[in-house]
């Protein structure tokens, strides 16, 4: 048989259910199998027998697990929890059937690269800067609990602040609670773009990678330089104006319209326009149209127009 690994688990978490003390936070769903406390005292993630998970395909050694008043309990399989946003390694878990709660150890979570943050009314576990799982604050033991369920992990509604904490606050099960609607990543990343107003997206990267903008879910710096392509608002907003004084604001006066410029294979090109007067005396023209398409009743298909200038008279034959 393979040897045992033993783990130490603290006091609080194995009597947790017996703490009928109200605080503030969120009430439970009704099933609170299907949830776990989210334990900073416990070295491996611990379910019960009807929690949700699937057998891992990779059996490990039976663990024994050492109690605070010195009675042993035994894992019995390994399973993986059906969290699929968390890294694989953070998916780890063990069966304890005599185990009282759910219990999710916080440092497999930071060992599989992951980061929890505890706050008033709820808890986020965040991996490469994306919020993956959110949890909430248990009104009646008030730790902090996660629900197991791939489509519940995500969804919480903190309680309001102004209630009396004290007693029975009645919540749906696990409700989505946002400030905005965005259908897709694309909108989210754009509309946090506009809520700073627009930022140049080299400065909001660095300020992201810094870690100055944690708290904002999916938010990363890959997905700004994805998104976030030629903005007007932030051009008008970082336009460089011209140095003052480095052109003449002079300008050089127009030559005489009337007087002809001499023409020579190489003047310049130039948008005026000269114009000059000159006496036509003794000038015929005259113009053939094409050939109509129709003949006419008379066996005509051409017309000739004539011009004279002296008379200004016009006429036309067939």
């Amino acid at each position: 048989m393979p040897a045992e690994d033993k783990i130490h688990i603290d006091n609080v978490s194995n009597n947790l259910a017996n703490n009928i003390n109200s605080y503030s936070g969120c009430d439970n769903p009704t099933n609170l199998d299907t949830t776990a406390f989210v334990d900073s005292a416990a070295n491996v993630s611990l379910l019960k027998t009807n929690a949700p998970a699937k057998e891992a395909e990779d059996q490990l050694p039976t663990k024994t697990i050492i109690q605070p008043a010195g009675a042993h309990m035994f894992t019995t399989s390994t399973l993986e929890l059906l969290l699929n946003k968390l890294p694989k390694a953070a998916r780890e878990a063990h069966r304890a059937p005599a185990i009282t709660n759910n219990l999710l150890s916080v440092s497999v979570l930071c060992d599989a690269g992951c980061q929890v943050f505890f706050y008033k009314h709820g808890c986020e576990i965040t991996f490469n800067g994306e919020t993956i799982v959110r949890g909430w604050r248990d009104m009646r033991s008030n730790m902090w609990r996660i629900s197991l369920l791939p489509d519940g992990g995500n969804n919480i509604i903190p309680a309001d602040e102004e209630e009396d904490f004290n007693a029975e606050v009645p919540m749906p099960d696990f409700l989505a609670n946002s400030i905005y609607e965005c259908e897709t990543t694309g909108q989210l990343i754009h509309f946090y773009h506009a809520t700073m107003g627009f930022p140049v997206t080299s400065t909001w990267c660095k300020a992201i990678d810094a870690g100055y903008f944690r708290g904002w879910p999916d938010l990363t710096s890959k997905r700004v330089r994805h998104f976030i392509k030629v903005i007007e608002e932030t051009e008008m907003g970082h336009m460089d104006q011209t140095k003052v004084g480095i052109r003449p604001t002079r300008t050089k006066a127009d030559p005489d319209s009337m007087k002809t410029v001499p023409q020579t294979p190489l003047n310049d090109k130039t948008h005026h326009v000269y114009m000059s007067i000159k006496d036509i005396e003794g000038r015929l023209y005259s113009d053939q149209t094409g050939r109509f398409s129709i003949t006419s009743n008379r066996g005509n298909r051409y017309v000739i127009i004539i011009y004279a200038v002296d008379g200004n008279y016009m006429n036309h034959t067939q």
